[in-house]
């Protein structure tokens, strides 16, 4: 499997295209900032971080209704049955561009069974003195208006002390099968906006909504930034024992397709013929 090594002063990460275009090591000083992965790792949720779409999480039973037509998709499914996390975190990627700081990632996708639409994404992924900066975008490619929803999957190294501090407005109380039901108030399952130990409530599958975008994460001795644009939820994940937990900036909640409710509330974009739409993601280290 190719991979691909770009550093600035004491920052490098390693990018596996072939592998869902996924992030599998990113170091400060020598020192691993995320989970890094196993040597001839082929599973995704092994990596560093992976980007999700044309959708994020998770849609209900893989079935839903887009502008008056009924669709099933056929791919990755969690334990539920649901469709899980997209179509690019299990496609190959191909570098467009490289230079020692700095690849384009790319990824098309012809329809199909797994989504019905074609589109292309696109991950400018960058390192500088601040950190590593990702930039995910999906265009539209289709003939027809599209729903498009993104988002990125860090895994951050939990040894017992991993410890978070980020603003919500709400958070997605969730069913046996991990689909929300309610919006409680942000601090039902954990009291962020103060921080708070990751496992202090046992584990965590939950979507935060009103998220303003910026998360503070100490672990394993370090104090790590996470910032982000055009993902105003964060889904949690943190399963109970688990040397790993993840924040995952996202741009809608799941199964935001089969809510009904306005885009406003759901985060799922409609994107008309060759438009895009994009999120960012930013990794660094408190000054």
């Amino acid at each position: 499997m190719r991979q691909i090594r770009i550093s600035a002063g004491a920052w490098e990460a390693e990018l596996a295209p072939p592998l869902g275009g996924a992030v599998v090591a990113l170091r400060h000083d020598g020192v691993d900032i995320l989970r890094p992965a196993p040597d001839r790792a082929a599973d995704p949720t092994a990596l560093s971080c992976f980007p999700m779409a044309p959708y994020a999480n998770r849609i209900r039973d893989g079935a839903f209704q887009w502008e008056g037509r009924d669709w099933r998709l056929h791919g990755e499914t969690d334990g539920n049955g649901h469709s899980l996390h997209g179509v690019g975190w299990r496609s190959a990627w191909t570098c467009v561009t490289n230079d020692s700081a700095h690849a384009l990632l790319s990824h098309t996708h012809d329809g199909g069974e797994r989504w019905p639409w074609r589109y292309r994404a696109e991950q400018d992924i960058a390192i500088d003195t601040a950190g590593l900066h990702i930039r995910l975008t999906m265009t539209n490619l289709a003939a027809t208006a599209a729903p498009c929803g993104l988002g990125l999957h860090p895994y951050f190294i939990h040894r017992g002390d991993a410890w978070l501090q980020a603003n919500f407005a709400g958070v997605w109380m969730s069913d046996a099968a991990q689909l929300p039901t309610r919006l409680d108030r942000a601090d039902r399952i954990g009291d962020w906006t103060n921080g708070e130990t990751i496992g202090a409530h046992g584990g965590i599958d939950n979507c935060y909504s009103g998220w303003d975008g910026v998360a503070r994460i100490h672990t394993s001795g370090h104090a790590i930034v996470m910032r982000a644009q055009g993902a105003r939820w964060m889904h949690l994940y943190a399963p109970p024992g688990a040397d790993f937990f993840c924040a995952e900036p996202v741009s809608h909640m799941p199964d935001a397709i089969n809510r009904g409710e306005i885009a406003e509330t759901t985060g799922l974009k409609r994107l008309a013929p060759g438009e895009a739409a994009s999120i960012y993601m930013q990794i660094g280290l408190e000054a």
